[in-house]
């Protein structure tokens, strides 16, 4: 029999060994989603305000195609969908966008965010924005606070935004 440090262990001991590697290597090559958020901030608003907006900038840095998504095939890259947003310190979070239609600029809600891979989107004054909604605690210039960004996957990344006037 095969017995721990005989030739005939030693060979299909070593011989496997590489290939096991290989397979589990590759059963993780699927696509993992890189979610990159930067200059997340609050603008600041006159006291008692119920209301804000949060702008960021975020990107889709996923590189490795896609074999799991339903619909897509082996080398498709993977777009992120950004479903929702809360934090404990404002009762309800909605990702709205700034648009002019008729001639008047209106807010609309947007239910679910989708970022290609490689693709960067600029939240920002005038365009897609995160409207924060009563607060539960002081909303003052210089504070932070934690955003939990949900995707569809079911990734969760917390973003720190800082409270500031522009």
């Amino acid at each position: 029999m095969f017995k721990p440090g005989s030739a005939c262990f030693r060979t299909i001991f070593y011989g496997l060994t590489p290939v096991l590697f290989f397979f589990i290597f590759c059963a993780e090559t699927k696509s993992e989603e890189i979610i990159d958020v930067s200059n997340a901030w609050i603008r600041a608003a006159p006291g008692g305000a119920t209301m804000f907006a949060g702008y960021f900038t975020i990107t889709n840095s996923a590189t490795k195609p896609d074999a799991t998504s339903p619909g897509l095939g082996a080398n498709t890259p993977r777009a992120i969908i950004l479903s929702s947003v809360t934090s404990p310190y404002f009762k309800k979070i909605t990702i709205h966008r700034s648009v002019v239609r008729n001639g008047m600029a209106e807010m609309v809600q947007v239910k679910k965010f989708t970022i290609q891979t490689g693709q960067t989107q600029i939240f920002e004054p005038g365009g897609f924005h995160l409207m924060l909604m009563q607060p539960t605690v002081k909303v003052k210039t210089g504070k932070f606070f934690p955003i939990k960004m949900k995707f569809q996957s079911g990734k969760e990344v917390t973003v720190i935004f800082k409270v500031r006037r522009h």
